[in-house]
């Protein structure tokens, strides 16, 4: 006996589409541009130390 296999609708990703407009760093306040630095030096930071945590390399990372 033949069986039939249900069909799957394919649903267009929206990946080619026109991307928005993106504020310039520079129109940013002084506080929001000084907070963002800080979070992505800490979000580094803490990439760093599991890349060297992952590969066995257990010394202290600084940034002074």
């Amino acid at each position: 006996m033949r069986q039939t296999r249900a069909r799957v609708q394919k649903v267009p990703l929206d990946i080619f589409q026109a991307h928005q407009v993106v504020t310039d760093w520079r129109t940013l306040p002084g506080p929001i541009r000084h907070q963002t630095a800080e979070l992505l030096a800490q979000l580094f930071r803490v990439h760093q130390q599991r890349l060297f945590s992952a590969t066995g390399k257990n010394k202290e990372l600084r940034d002074e």
